[in-house]
């Protein structure tokens, strides 16, 4: 920090891009947040707001903290009277209980997990060194119905319950939400229309770069340059694009906030750091295009899922993970938007719940 200024740094070594945020307040670190709360010594029902930085979306945001009543629990056999916090944030709420010295000693969080402080010989006990806790099966959701050959479906009806649609970009393109009911359509795509080279402007600024999408960077450009020709029509260069990152894109899940021209040099990723690239690349390519985070129907269940949009006269879906164009309708948009937008399914994990009501091929 310099002078009341966060100075943030982003992209890969000799590529950085540099990003300034004016601080009023110093803000923690969400793994900070109740740590924060205890050394602010918060009387009994008071409720504070900390300043935490996001590094999803390189911002900073508001996160509330309320003291509750002090309860008594069993940690490690022992009775231990605790100071309980609850945190708020985007709609995601989560509790910790902390002893006298501000250690927490439980916690709970989304998906109804819960973490609890055992001896290092209790937590070792059952786990191989090669086993696992596989989050994207605990967030998943089941199938009330199996789905047979998706890439086929023309029409796919579902009740969505459990949530705020306040939060969701549920509605729009090939999306019809109407109480309660989401219906998907499949998106044509023999007649489409690329009108060059001018677009609205509210279509024109999902061509501009953004800190964690870096369009048009040299090394973008150069890229670009190697798997399109200047004489393919939008929908071939949209194509070649998602063929060469579902190729070329190693699958695997990364634990780091995804960033384009970090993914364009490791060449890793799940499907966030796929979403970024396409993004990435779409734009430098002179095509608009967005991510879309949702849902995604995979043997038996919905997981969550990151894939993108382009806009060749109208929106259609893109998925550089299954190399799917347009995406089959299983792909059910939650969100649409960038990291910041991202954030709303914080609100929507552990309670959303589906019903197939029809499927239509």
């Amino acid at each position: 920090m310099v002078q009341n200024k966060l100075i943030l740094y982003t992209g890969v070594p000799g590529a950085q891009q540099k990003s300034e945020i004016v601080l009023r307040e110093i803000p923690h670190l969400s793994s900070g947040i109740y740590e924060a709360a205890f050394r602010a010594a918060l009387e009994k029902d008071m409720i504070r707001s900390f300043s935490i930085f996001d590094p999803s979306t390189l911002s900073l945001r508001s996160i509330q903290v309320t003291r509750n009543p002090d309860e008594i629990i069993s940690v490690m056999g022992k009775r231990i009277l605790t100071r309980k916090y609850c945190a708020d944030f985007m709609g995601a709420k989560n509790c910790a209980w902390l002893d006298n010295n501000g250690d927490v000693l439980r916690e709970t969080g989304i998906l109804g997990l819960t973490m609890e402080k055992v001896s290092p010989e209790k937590a070792r006990e059952g786990i191989a060194q090669d086993d696992g806790i596989d989050f994207t099966q605990i967030a998943s959701l089941p199938a009330n119905v199996v789905i047979e050959n998706a890439e086929r479906l023309n029409l796919l009806k579902i009740k969505i319950s459990g949530i705020s649609r306040r939060l969701l970009h549920l509605n729009g393109d090939r999306q019809n939400y109407r109480q309660e009911i989401l219906t998907i359509t499949r998106e044509e795509t023999s007649n489409l229309q690329f009108p060059l080279p001018d677009f609205p402007q509210h279509i024109a600024i999902f061509l501009q770069a953004t800190p964690l999408v870096q369009a048009h960077h040299p090394l973008m450009k150069e890229q670009v340059d190697k798997i399109i020709k200047s004489t393919d029509s939008a929908e071939q260069k949209l194509r070649k694009i998602i063929t060469w990152v579902y190729r070329n894109i190693d699958k695997k899940p990364v634990l780091s906030v995804p960033n384009a021209l970090e993914v364009l040099k490791n060449k890793t990723g799940d499907c966030n750091e796929h979403a970024v690239l396409v993004a990435a690349l779409l734009r430098t390519a002179g095509i608009p295009a967005q991510i879309e985070t949702g849902l995604v129907y995979l043997r038996g269940r919905f997981y969550y899922h990151a894939w993108n949009v382009a806009f060749l006269g109208n929106w259609i879906t893109a998925d550089a993970v299954f190399n799917q164009f347009p995406a089959d309708l299983t792909h059910i948009r939650l969100i649409r938007g960038e990291s910041s937008e991202q954030l709303d399914l914080l609100g929507v994990m552990g309670k959303i719940k589906l019903e197939i009501l029809e499927q239509r091929k």
